[in-house]
């Protein structure tokens, strides 16, 4: 299970969110959309954050792509039945 963060950045909540996903039985990773694990503490940072990616929809896809991927090759993960679930981004 890919799990999108919020536009705070990958935050404890976003963790505790995966760790839900994997009490249940799924392998999950959080995708780092910002890169660098970069995150923000007010609105107007958070902004900056999410409208970078936002206008540059080739890096999100890469970004979102390369986490699949990373998780495709996951000892635990059937490669063909990965789902996604997003936290406001």
């Amino acid at each position: 299970m890919l799990v999108v963060h919020e536009w705070w950045g990958i935050t404890p909540h976003v963790r505790g969110e995966a760790r839900k996903f994997a009490e249940q039985g799924y392998t999950a990773l959080v995708v780092d959309m910002y890169g660098d694990a970069q995150t923000a503490d007010n609105p107007k940072d958070a902004g900056k954050l999410a409208g970078s990616v936002m206008k540059n929809p080739q890096v999100m896809q890469s970004r979102f792509n390369a986490a699949r991927a990373a998780l495709a090759k996951h000892g635990t993960v059937d490669a063909s039945r990965i789902g996604a679930a997003g936290y406001c981004f």
